[in-house]
């Protein structure tokens, strides 16, 4: 059993007995001092932010900052460091803590055999490596979705059998091992063969990223790999120069560069290593290069000391092994119509593959052909065995549930997920299961069922983190801030989105990047940071030419016009809207249309026109807009029920107050309370019922600051303190203003507010 000590100064952090010694000495410590301490000294190599480490110690996003900082001084004062110090334990400014203190990693271990049963021991529990009760516990007790993650590794196990090894000189040495939470970074090979042979540039790439996953070493995706040696520079090279290239420092510190050779009939793959800058090599050969490939990634595993992964029931042979890699590399390398001919070139034997049927979907999936990828998938599942292809049939229904929701069917896509979680369990197979959670909570976030969400997202994460799937992390937090802001902490959602997005951009993972800034966008416009959301949408605006699908296109220039009508530039923003609505005229539109018809409502509020707010609002409350955004949703009923006030229509406002309050009651919007009661104090207020007002403004504006949602606060504030100006209670008025003033300098509302107190105070008039 691998035991694993940080030892720095005087003190050893034992992270398997989960003890701090001091010169022997057992430091007592709560649990969750520990768990931040591990926390900071395993991610020493970077700053990590408040919200991250409150997230992986108390797997809660609402903890306050305050619990976190008291924990810090805890720490602090038991090392003996201190604030002003800082000699362990660094504040970064802005951003959160970072381990600085000098730090020997010691990993003991049983020595790995270079001979005899090199597979590792399967736990006995039926959840997959690194999953076990306490992980499940733990992110179980706290669980907007921005979209659906395609990515799935394909995953390789190849027999090998008559293979001859060639050792260099210093291959004899002990094995190395690598901290588990550092991700492996595998480069496209450099190849040495004829034309013919040109896909094993991305095939062999792709076939030892599988093999060092398989045997538990944490793996970067290949797609990710690509997309990013596709933001940095040419992906083309044939030099090896991208091993030592630093700007993939902040990405991995172990990376491996294949290299493949053909001479006189036989195959050479050599693995260039560099693990935290220090060179490793290893070699194989054989008549076959998959199987020269595969062994010469055994031997790495070894030399980071890990064992080989073992072979299954569902192991490719030779022919087919080639086949599948030859198309995952044409599709690494966007060349999908030689993707799908390799798949129809298979010969007749092996036509019927579940592995074959597996590629030939999500070849499908990567051109955006949902329908004949689901198509397809339906029609193949059958043929495969879960018991014979577990992990293929897991793969393939993981697929399917993201194509179910491609056409909302939610229920169907549930199913699928929650099928091919209980595959990847007994399969034991990390990175599918990851997906297969991500999906399910998709479709449990889709259906406002936050709490389910958040449970299967925080699984999601942790099995992305064991496994090096960076992407899925990225992905998996965009989600997690997107369901903070529907749950009413857009300080939390902003921080979140907008450090995923800063990794989905480095990870050239652009559509995505701009779902996360979007969301960035829009709950800073829920903070009243109308400038910064305006910095947010000008950098995805006009919306980028690197992104191919239009309706993310038109989702970009709608929230660009919420954001400018915010900045009081409405031209502009009426033009952005009023394109979508023109273009957004298919009915595999709808969702647009409605967007687009919620956003010139809002413009038709600030004009003034009841009447036309009212009936573009109407537009916009259908159940496409309220499955895919609850928040924009809500405030399209708001818009709803004020324009029928302003066009004084009291009685259908009256009606469509009932009918918005019911909906609130079913709700998840952790807004909720304030809302409901806004709503009912703002019919009685223009039904003339003063008193019933009064008493709803005064629940609404304290549940809105229980909330801390600026936009909902002033909204409600205002609206509050000029109910009370004409009733002549300008000390009241005056005391819900000054509760307004940490947002004066930034809305319309507050100024014009302040202007009526003041004539209020002087015995003018208040202007209307």
């Amino acid at each position: 059993m691998k035991h694993r000590i940080a030892r720095f100064g005087e003190f050893e952090l034992d992270h398997t007995a989960h003890e701090l010694r001091q010169g022997g000495r057992v430091v007592e410590l709560p649990a969750s001092a520990f768990d931040c301490l591990a926390f900071l000294v395993t991610n020493r190599d970077r700053p990590v932010s408040r919200d991250e480490i409150i997230l992986a110690v108390w797997a809660r996003p609402d903890v306050s900052e305050t619990l976190l900082g008291q924990t810090i001084v805890r720490l602090r004062k038991a090392l003996g460091d201190s604030g002003g110090d800082q000699r362990s334990i660094r504040t970064i400014s802005r951003k959160g803590y970072r381990w600085v203190a000098p730090t020997l990693i010691v990993e003991d271990e049983d020595p790995v055999s270079t001979g005899g049963d090199m597979h590792p021991a399967q736990p006995e529990s039926g959840h997959p490596p690194g999953v076990d009760a306490a992980l499940r516990n733990r992110w179980s007790s706290w669980a907007r979705v921005a979209g659906i993650c395609l990515a799935a590794a394909t995953g390789a196990a190849i027999a090998v059998v008559g293979v001859f090894f060639t050792f260099r000189s210093d291959q004899q040495h002990a094995p190395r091992t690598v901290q588990a939470a550092d991700p492996a970074l595998v480069l496209p090979s450099t190849t040495d063969a004829p034309d013919t042979w040109d896909w094993l540039r991305l095939g062999v790439m792709d076939l030892v990223a599988n093999r060092l996953r398989q045997a538990g070493q944490p793996t970067i995706p290949s797609e990710s790999v690509v997309g990013m040696l596709q933001r940095l520079g040419n992906t083309e090279a044939s030099d090896a120069s991208w091993l030592r290239d630093a700007r993939l420092d902040a990405t991995s510190r172990l990376r491996v560069q294949p290299s493949v050779q053909l001479a006189h009939g036989e195959w050479s793959v050599h693995l260039a290593v560099l693990d935290e800058g220090t060179p490793l090599d290893v070699d194989a050969r054989s008549s076959d290069v998959l199987i020269a490939a595969s062994q010469a990634t055994d031997l790495l595993l070894v030399r980071l000391g890990r064992s080989p992964p073992a072979s299954r029931a569902e192991d490719r042979p030779k022919e087919l092994a080639e086949i599948v890699q030859r198309a995952k590399a044409a599709t690494l390398a966007g060349r999908l119509e030689v993707a799908r001919s390799i798949i129809a070139d298979a010969p007749q034997e092996l036509a019927s593959a579940p592995e074959l049927a597996w590629s030939s979907a999500l070849i499908e999936a990567y051109a955006g052909e949902y329908d004949r990828a689901r198509e397809r998938l339906i029609g193949a599942l059958p043929g495969v065995s879960a018991e014979e292809h577990p992990i293929v049939r897991a793969r393939m229904l993981t697929l399917l549930g993201a194509m179910y929701m491609r056409r909302a069917e939610s229920k169907a896509a549930e199913t699928a997920y929650a099928q091919a979680i209980g595959l990847a369990e007994a399969g034991k197979d990390t990175s599918v299961l990851a997906h297969a959670y991500s999906g399910r909570a998709v479709v449990e976030a889709t259906n406002h069922r936050y709490e389910d969400a958040l449970a299967d997202f925080g699984l999601a994460r942790a099995l992305s983190e064991r496994s090096g799937n960076v992407l899925g992390v990225a992905q998996t937090d965009m989600n997690l801030g997107s369901i903070m802001d529907v749950r009413g902490q857009p300080a939390v959602a902003a921080r979140m989105l907008e450090d995923a997005a800063r990794r989905l951009q480095a990870l050239s993972s652009q559509e995505e990047w701009a779902v996360a800034m979007q969301g960035v966008a829009s709950a800073r416009l829920r903070l009243l940071d109308f400038a910064g959301a305006l910095e947010t949408a000008d950098a995805f605006s006009p919306p980028r030419a690197d992104i191919a699908d239009r309706r993310l296109k038109w989702m970009l220039s709608l929230t660009r016009a919420r954001v400018l009508a915010a900045n009081h530039r409405v031209p502009e923003a009426r033009a952005e809207a009023q394109a979508v609505w023109n273009a957004a005229s298919a009915p595999a539109d709808a969702l647009f249309r409605c967007n687009a018809a919620e956003a010139l409502a809002r413009l038709a509020n600030i004009e003034g026109d009841g009447k036309e707010a009212s009936r573009l609002a109407a537009d916009a409350l259908t159940p496409e807009l309220e499955r895919a955004d609850v928040l924009l949703f809500a405030h399209a009923w708001q818009l709803r029920l004020a324009g029928l006030r302003r066009a004084g229509a009291i009685e259908e406002a009256h009606t469509g107050t009932d009918a918005y309050l019911a909906w609130l009651r079913e709700s998840s919007i952790g807004a909720a309370e304030a809302l409901a009661a806004f709503a009912r104090a703002e019919q009685a207020n223009a039904e003339r019922r003063v008193a019933d007002a009064r008493a709803d403004y005064a629940r609404a504006f304290e549940a809105a600051e229980r909330g801390g949602v600026p936009e909902d606060t002033v909204a409600i504030g205002t609206a509050y303190a000029r109910l009370l100006l004409d009733d002549g209670e300008v000390a009241n008025a005056a005391s819900v203003g000054g509760r307004l003033a940490p947002w004066s300098d930034r809305d319309p509302r507050i100024a014009d507010l302040r202007v009526r107190l003041k004539a209020a105070t002087q015995g003018s008039p208040p202007p209307r």
